[in-house]
């Protein structure tokens, strides 16, 4: 493996990570999260600041009605991995 392909792995090993260690401390889904914001402390309340955010880019998009409804859905449901997977698979 060169240094370049090391270099190319390191983001992704870091958002892994990160995922891991956040996955926990927020809400189940952003429905419950929104009706109690403050019971998942910091952490929880920054995801779902930027679920919002995420969601709020989708709406301004430019992509299809479908591919707009079905990432809300996948933040929605899953907040963190949802933002996580849209940011690296579905921000064009």
């Amino acid at each position: 493996m060169t240094a370049l392909h090391r270099l190319r792995a390191f983001p992704l090993a870091l958002l892994a990570a990160l995922t891991l260690a956040l996955t926990g401390c927020g809400p189940d889904n952003l429905v419950e999260g929104l009706r109690s914001p403050f019971a998942y402390g910091f952490c929880g309340l920054i995801i779902i600041v930027l679920d919002i955010v995420a969601l709020v880019e989708i709406a301004n998009s430019r992509r299809t009605t479908g591919d707009k409804l079905l990432w809300a859905f996948v933040i929605i449901v899953f907040p963190f991995v949802g933002l996580v997977a849209y940011y690296v698979f579905g921000k064009k």
